[in-house]
């Protein structure tokens, strides 16, 4: 019993260590002293997380991929954002270089450039690899307070007992699921050993034990399936008109503003005199005047207006 005790607390301790806040990372060229907290309407300069150079690999343009990092990394510092931008992008379309520090670079950019929908957009894929990133979840939440809009999360109680899901991100879920369930199987084969010796007591704390990996199973599949079976999207453009169809001539049903988040369920190609052009068919939770609550619509939308997730 006293073995179970301690392999619990042994398991739950990570998950503190991982709760607790991280050191901010400095900007390149600045001193480690600390600054002041920015007024809360106030949209700061974000953090420039920069990473330990990688050997040379393929090319990404005409230089090699860490020379190109550190060429935007320069470029950022020197106020040409766009261009820093421009050389991120073309890291990953490289795809070995789809990390986080190119997401999380790539979104402080364009908050320097005040494209808060593509910066949200790449907060997001950073997010989905590092969920527990404090500078990022700064930025993303200056974002929304720089557009006056309220974070579409998940209520605190939910966060609150559900801590593993936001904390940990999809690998390290699984690689906890696994150590779980090869635990469980273990204590389920001493009980069953063990059963004739009189250890009855152990009944309960490894139903408790697996009872919590079913969970821990049930967590890492909905996890699975948000992040890659389930697309979601982000509107880059001002203002955007949902309609009941795929095409400017149907009835408008409601507007999105940048950096609204949506779901994708459908896209259709369709043939105009300018030549194809792409409608998808989207959800999103917005507040409903005639109901006074946050409801769920869906609509059509052009392509061009989201960028996925």
């Amino acid at each position: 019993m006293k073995a179970i005790l301690f392999s619990l607390l042994a398991l739950l301790l990570p998950w503190s260590a991982w709760a607790g806040p991280a050191p901010k990372q400095p900007q390149p060229g600045t001193s480690t002293k600390s600054t002041p907290k920015p007024t809360p309407r106030a949209l700061t300069k974000p953090t420039w997380k920069s990473t330990q150079q990688n050997p040379a690999g393929k090319t990404a343009g005409t230089q090699a991929p860490h020379r190109l990092f550190q060429r935007a990394n320069q470029l950022y510092n020197q106020g040409s954002y766009r261009k820093a931008a421009q050389m991120l992008e073309q890291l990953i379309a490289s795809k070995e270089w789809a990390n986080f520090a190119v997401f999380y670079n790539l979104g402080n950019s364009y908050v320097r450039l005040q494209q808060y929908g593509l910066a949200l957009a790449y907060y997001r894929k950073a997010q989905r690899l590092h969920p527990n990133h404090l500078n990022l979840l700064h930025n993303i939440q200056m974002i929304y307070r720089r557009l006056g809009k309220t974070e579409a999360q998940q209520g605190g109680m939910r966060i609150k007992f559900l801590f593993w899901y936001y904390l940990l991100d999809l690998k390290m879920m699984f690689y906890t699921v696994v150590f779980l369930t090869s635990f469980a199987l273990f204590l389920w084969a001493v009980y069953i050993r063990r059963k004739s010796r009189g250890l009855l007591g152990l009944r309960w704390p490894l139903a408790a034990f697996g009872t919590f990996t079913l969970i821990m199973w049930l967590s890492l599949s909905i996890k699975l399936y948000q992040e890659r079976y389930r697309t979601s999207g982000i509107i880059i453009q001002p203002r955007v008109t949902a309609r009941s169809g795929y095409g400017t001539q149907f009835e408008p049903l409601f507007r999105l503003t940048e950096a609204d988040e949506v779901t994708v369920k459908k896209q259709l190609d369709v043939a105009t005199p300018n030549g194809k052009q792409s409608w998808l068919r989207i959800e999103a939770t917005i507040y409903s005047k005639k109901e006074k609550r946050r409801v769920r619509q869906s609509g059509w939308i052009p392509a061009q207006a989201i960028k996925t997730i």
